[in-house]
Order: structure tokens, then sequence, then C-alpha cells
């Protein structure tokens, strides 16, 4: 925690200057000198650039966050070194086929284009440019070049007056046994090839494999990740996240894809493709890099390419089956889909209350006069109400069910849809409030999709920020909202808060479920009795029904979140740790919706490593702290009431173990020999703040 504190030097010596406060000075004076004793200056220094360091990587911006990450990830000479002798011990290398469409363009970017295939570590490929409009000589004096230079390299011309290059014809002409796309002024990064290879090795049977992406400036720098979910239908419906650069099994093409152009029709091809199959691969890298001067284009491209993107969308819905229309989202590059309902199916919209009656009625009273979906009925569950004027409103529905036992949500819903009779179940919080009429058409229209068995809603808090964009697991450490409190009027990351996404889970607070679903999970898990039940739930819908959850941001609805049955004063350790036991191997593993470059403490900013000790390490520092950490590691009540002390951050932990810890904690015979320690660091921590104080 010494190190923790020091990290605010520069205000010691700022307000040294001011003359101020010489008692605090002495003390903190004092405590430098016993740190140096304890460290020596080498360690005081260490200490002060390392946790200066982690400090200000928590206020770094997207970009800086990106540059930070490459810093530690991207590519370098000890990495090839590693790769190649992977490479050597790989029992599967495939030739790989990348195809690249040469259209007009400066020199320099088809050069370094073609270079980073060249740069591949790994060897087996072929490079087939496809040349079907160019006709400028130095373009032709480029390819040429390399024709002669490289034999894996081949040019196929298809003049401007001659049959455009379809994908059988282009097929036709490749040797391997697997087919990627580049555009002519994009790049790999040097170990593309070889991380989809190592992924072909371990998942032989995956026929179409995509990579995260950036973005490239003329001078080099990369910026923009695009840190991308694991195979995702709906958000690939919504937006073509995953076909900028992917490689496809080409058994697979000569079956599917005898007639469509071959120009601009990668998001017509993985859509076809996904029709047939589901092992589709992600490798959580950003292995391919769009230049900067792409991004540039002119609005009638932009406009012509939505079009085409529209077109084939359209065409692939009616292939398989799905009467939907396409609308405008009003975001670039994104579509949202509008599933037709043939009927309104009965939805039993279930409310959990007790002695809340304002906020019941206004959920009630804005569900009839604002909902245009007119098949529902209203379930209440009255989980022991005691107030006078709510007993009384609840006279006037017509299904109230009473429940005077402790309050267990998952138990209560069970006993809600045991009263049900609808097609569809909604679990909606009883201070919830409609703010559009669409909001339940929109999620049964969803739901009717023979694959959802789950949608969930965009929740807002009364002022307007997010409260709920669908469920991470992991975040926070079980599972968190993403989006939580982010302002919607500012942009949030790759526009995925307002596009129709599949999540692992969404938030009980307002859920949409199939019946049949709801029965084939046998419901609620009633173990969980106040928190994440409506998370493991969901994660039984996908493993055990092997249905989607879906998250939709089209049905947008107000939630005064905590009003139900009050913010928890107390973390419900029984429920954390059941979950944790439950579900031990997903948490381990990571949500697939959510990529693993990116943080569990803020949902979609990039995850940062913080250089951090072992308790080794710290013990030989600062033993006192070891000792704690060691007592916490072992606490799990601990640990959720100091998520940060994970992170590196320990001033409230340091505070607990002086206040509490060494006094009237079970631990206190473990702590209270390092009381002193204990003692120094609150005191540092009383004179650092009033230094924060006067520096403002």
């Amino acid at each position: 925690m010494l190190k923790e504190l020091l990290t605010n030097y520069r205000f010691i010596f700022r307000a040294l200057l001011t003359k101020k406060k010489r008692k605090d000075f002495r003390d903190v004076i004092i405590s430098l000198i016993l740190v140096i004793t304890k460290v020596g200056v080498k360690g005081l220094f260490r200490i002060i650039t390392d946790q200066y360091g982690e400090r200000g990587r928590k206020f770094l911006n997207s970009h800086n966050q990106y540059q930070v990450w490459l810093k530690s990830n991207e590519f370098n000479e000890e990495m090839r070194r590693k790769s190649l002798s992977e490479i050597s011990r790989l029992r599967y290398k495939p030739k790989i086929s990348i195809i690249m469409s040469i259209r007009e363009l400066d020199r320099k970017y088809l050069r370094k284009s073609i270079d980073s295939l060249t740069q591949q570590v790994y060897q087996n490929w072929e490079l087939c440019l496809i040349n079907n409009t160019s006709s400028k000589k130095h373009i032709q004096k480029i390819l040429k070049t390399y024709n002669r230079k490289y034999s894996r390299i081949k040019t196929f011309y298809f003049g401007e007056t001659a049959q455009p290059a379809t994908f059988d014809t282009v097929f036709s002409l490749v040797d391997g046994q697997f087919v990627g796309f580049l555009e002519a002024n994009d790049e790999l990064t040097p170990d593309a090839l070889f991380e989809i290879i190592k992924f072909l090795n371990e998942h032989p049977n995956t026929y179409y494999i995509y990579t995260d992406e950036d973005i490239k400036d003329e001078y080099g720098g990369r910026f923009a990740p695009f840190f991308k979910p694991n195979w995702s239908p709906y958000l690939f419906f919504s937006m073509n996240y995953a076909a900028n650069f992917g490689i496809v099994r080409k058994s697979m093409l000569h079956q599917h894809t005898s007639s469509f152009r071959f120009e601009n029709q990668r998001y017509d091809l993985i859509l076809r493709l996904t029709e047939i199959t589901d092992r589709i691969g992600h490798i959580s890298k950003p292995l391919y890099r769009k230049t900067e001067i792409r991004q540039i284009s002119s609005t009638k491209n932009n406009f012509k390419q939505n079009m085409l993107a529209k077109e084939t969308l359209n065409k692939a819905l009616s292939r398989r089956g799905i009467n939907a229309t396409i609308l405008d989202s009003g975001i670039k590059d994104v579509r949202r889909i509008s599933y037709k309902l043939e009927n309104e199916p009965l939805v039993s919209i279930i409310i959990l209350t007790r002695d809340n009656l304002d906020y019941l009625k206004r959920c009630i009273e804005s569900i009839r006069i604002k909902t245009d979906y007119r098949n529902y009925e209203l379930i209440v569950i009255d989980n022991g109400s005691q107030d006078q004027r709510t007993l009384e409103y609840l006279k006037s529905l017509s299904k109230v069910f009473r429940d005077e036992s402790e309050f267990n949500a998952s138990r209560l819903h069970n006993l809600g849809a045991s009263h049900a009779s609808g097609k569809y179940i909604l679990l909606l919080n009883d201070d919830v409030e409609i703010i559009h009429g669409s909001w339940l058409r929109e999620m049964v229209s969803i739901a009717e999709q023979e694959d959802v068995g789950v949608v969930g809603a965009k929740l807002l808090f009364p002022d307007g920020t997010i409260q709920h964009g669908g469920v991470i697991i992991g975040l926070g450490g079980i599972a968190g909202h993403a989006f939580y409190r982010h302002d919607p009027k500012e942009p949030t990351y790759f526009n995925l808060l307002n596009v129709a996404r599949d999540c692992s889970a969404v938030t009980g607070a307002c859920m949409l479920v199939k019946r049949s679903v709801y029965d084939k999970v046998k419901g609620f898990d009633e173990k969980f009795c106040r928190a994440f039940g409506d998370t493991d739930f969901c994660l039984k819908i996908i493993h055990e029904a092997q249905t989607r959850v879906i998250y939709t941001p089209y049905a947008t609805l107000i939630h005064h979140e905590g009003i139900t049955r009050g913010k928890e004063r107390t973390p419900p350790f029984r429920d954390i740790e059941y979950f944790e036991k439950k579900w031990r191997a997903l948490l381990a593993k990571g949500d697939p919706y959510y990529n693993p470059n990116l943080s569990l403490e803020r949902s979609y900013e990039i995850k940062i490593e913080p250089t951090r000790f072992t308790i080794a390490n710290i013990a030989k520092i600062e033993e006192p702290l070891a000792t704690l950490l060691e007592v916490y590691l072992q606490r799990r009540d601990l640990q959720i009431e100091y998520p940060e002390a994970l992170h590196g951050d320990y001033e409230r932990l340091i505070n607990w173990a002086y206040t509490v810890g060494v006094r009237n904690d079970s631990a206190k015979n473990i702590l209270k020999h390092k009381s002193n320690y204990y003692r120094t660091v609150a005191t540092l921590l009383r004179i650092r703040n009033q230094l924060l104080e006067l520096s403002t």
C-alpha cells in the first residue's frame, strides 16, 4: 500500500512549496524515510515508477489503451522465433490461397499489401491476383515484378470487356485447401497465417475462420481495433463484422457458390456458408489491418455498398424462410431487421412486488396505456405486502398470487410461470416503465424465430443513462451489465449498444422467454435467491435448450434499479459461490460474445494487464501487505467487498485491516502483529487525501 500512496508523490512536493501543514509534511518525510529503510532508494524508485505507470493506465483513452496493448502484444522478432519453432512441430500444414482483387490504387499500398504476404512466418501459401479492371502501366509493372520474383504469386486477367470474375472461375484457379480474401490496399500481420494454421490444428473441423482487425495509417501507426465476439449470427445480420478477412475451406465453396459475382460479395459468401454450418472459428487477435485511405470513401460508394449489403441480406433471409423487412438503423453500416408477426401469441407478463405501490401502479398503467401489442395477461406475485394501499390496489387486478415466504426471486418466477397460460413468459420488474408502444411486439417478433429462446431489452435509468445493454459473463467478477451508466448520446464500441446481437445472458428485469424453452430447462434454479438467477437461467437456455439469447436495442424501457426489493446492503455470498461452482468452466474460459482482449472491470475498454507483484515478490518488499493479501485471497467476503484489491488497489483493504481486521475480525491474531504498518499507511492515506484537497 505504501507503493500506492507514493503514486501521488508529486502532490507532496507541490504542497511543500505552499508551506502549509508543516506537521503533515514532517509525518510524510518520516514515512518516506521508513520506506527507504525498508526497500532502499532503488526500491523506492521502482515502486514509484511501477505504480505511477499502473495508475496512469486507468485514465488512458481508447487510442492510448491500444498503444499500450500493442507494446505487449505486437509481433516481434522473439515471437517470430517462437512461431517458426512451433510451425516445425505442427502436424497439419495446408496451403492457403489468398485472393486479391486489383483495382485502381496507389502503387505503394499495393506493394505493402503484397509484401504483407511475402513476410508471413507461415510460408505454405499462394497469392492469386485478380485483375478485373486495372490497365494502368504502373500497376501492370508491379504485378509482373512480383510474378517474376515469387512463383507463388500468380496474376489472372479478366479484362473490362470480358466476363467478370465469379467465385467459380476464381476458385478453379487456386490450389490451396483454404481460401482467403484480402483487399489490395490492406495488410496482414506477419503471424496471421501462422495463427490460422495453429487454430486449424486445434480445431480441424472448422469451415471458416475470421480474425480481429484494426486500421493502419500512412505512417504505420495502428488504431481503432475491433476486438470481436465469437460467431454471433444475429450480430452478423446487423453488421458485416466477420467478412473483412477470413479463411474458408475450399471444399465447401464448390458446392454453394456457383451463381454470384466475385466482386464485393464476401458478405454473401459467409451468409450462404453459415446456412449449412455453424463450424465458424474466431481468432482473438488483430491479424488484419485496413489502411486508413480505404476508410475515406465517397458517399456515393458507401450508398452503393449499403444497398448491395441490404439486397444480399434480403436474399439470405428469404432463403432461410424468414419473413422480415430490413430497415434503416440510422447508423452507418448497421442494419435493423424487423421481423413480421403473423399473429399475436399470448404473452404472460409476470411481475413480482411487495409494498411498492407507486412503482407497480406506474408499471402496469404504462403497459396498459402504451403497449400496442394487445394479447397479454398480467400476473402479479405478491411477496407478502403489508401496506393497506398496496393491498387494495392488488384486489383490483385479476391475477394476483400471494407468497409470504422469504424473498427468493427464482422461486417466485417459477410460481408465476406455473399460473401462466401464454406461449411466451415475460419477466418484468415492478419498477420498470414502458416508454414506447412497440417494445413487446419487437421482443415477440424476435422470439418467434426458431433458434431464439430468450430476448432482452435495452433498459435506461430515469436520467437516460444505460442500465442494461446485455450481460457479460465475468464482468466485475461474476457477471455485469454491458455499457452500464453509459451516456447513450456518446458513441459506443462499434455501436454494439445499438444493434441486435447474441449475448450470453440478459437481465431478468425485462426478459421474454418461450414457454416451451422455460419448461425444457425446468425454469429457474431456486438455489439462486437474490442474484444471478437470471444469468444462470440464460446460460441454461443456451447450453441445455440449445437456443439463443438475443439483446435488442429496439425495445427500450426505463428501469428504476433497486426499487423492487431495495439495494442489497451486503453481497449475496451464497448466490455468488453457487454461480462460481456451477459455471466455473465458463468463467475460466470467458464469455464467447465478449473478446478476451477487453476489460472485465469496465465493459468494452481494452484490457491492459497491470504490472503486479506475486505474493512472494510482495513479501520481499512489504511483508505486512503480503500477510494481508494471504488473508484476502482466502476470504471470499473480502474479495467481494474489496474487488479492486485483485487489481492492485489496496487502499480500502488496508483501511479495513487497520479499523476492523486487527481488532474484531477472525483474522486478528494473524494481522495484529502488523498493526503498526497498517496504522502508518492509514495515516499516509489521511495525509494524501488532505494534500489532494490542497492541490485543488
